[in-house]
């Protein structure tokens, strides 16, 4: 099985620690469809943990194989799925059709 299945097994939980032990102490999370920035274990694992109540109770990703996937980054596509449960929020953004993202794997 591969890295990215464990992790989206991990997301599918609603495991934000499991989430951030993909992560190193200073890694840089990016969701480009919410706009949001999150720097460090601490602020991902909130962002992950608040998720349920933001977004869906019963939020699930669905993981392609990666695009690209090399020792300093990978380019991964997902779509999310889950049932509304919180008052519905309008926005804009301009979203990108999959993630990006610098890796440094190891302890």
């Amino acid at each position: 099985m591969a890295w990215y299945h464990d992790y989206g097994d991990k997301w599918n939980a609603h495991d934000a620690e499991g989430v951030v032990a993909f992560m190193t102490s200073d890694a840089v999370y990016e969701d480009l469809a919410l706009g949001a920035r999150h720097v460090g274990h601490d602020d991902i694992r909130g962002f992950i943990g608040g998720m349920s109540d933001r977004i869906s109770s019963d939020y699930a990703f669905e993981f392609a194989d990666p695009i690209a996937s090399t020792d300093e980054g990978y380019a991964l596509e997902w779509v999310m799925r889950g049932t509304t449960t919180v008052p519905a929020v309008s926005f804009r953004r301009p979203v990108r059709p999959f993630r990006s993202t610098e890796c440094r794997w190891g302890a």
